[in-house]
């Protein structure tokens, strides 16, 4: 069975895991992928929201046909969709449609994060790190 992490602070009033047993390797990766190039850490809680997000089933499909987060603003629910979406876009080569329902300003924001972190990667022409070579993927 997966080993979902238990010490997550602060932990979730809700909880809801994907049912059996799921590879967790590809979110792990893209944690780490993100947070090289991004050069910012999830916490716990955010690193369980990526997790169950990206889990994957036996089939090598979303182990989580939906997924939900409830928590107030400004909390790093933005980072969280950061690391799926990178990874999608460029490990997946995934067309990624991101809306955002209130706010131009915060929609113009969130395409400037993406962007920063988008021209470090190699892809984009930025030097992953002083070797120039990307953090490994598992």
């Amino acid at each position: 069975m997966t080993s979902w992490p238990s010490d997550v602070d602060p932990a979730p009033r809700l909880l809801v895991l994907p049912p059996g047993d799921v590879d967790l390797g590809e979110a792990d990766a893209a944690i780490e992928m993100w947070e090289h190039y991004s050069h910012k850490r999830l916490d716990p809680s955010q690193r369980l929201a990526v997790q169950v997000i990206m889990a994957l089933g036996p089939d090598g499909r979303w182990a989580a046909a939906t997924t939900g987060r409830e928590m107030p603003r400004q909390n790093g629910k933005g980072d969280e969709i950061e690391v799926v979406e990178l990874w999608g876009l460029i490990q997946r080569g995934e067309a990624i449609l991101h809306t955002i329902h209130d706010a131009v300003l915060l929609a113009s924001q969130t395409q400037q994060r993406m962007l920063s972190v988008l021209e470090a990667t190699p892809i984009c022409g930025g030097s992953s790190s002083a070797s120039g070579r990307a953090p490994a993927s598992r």
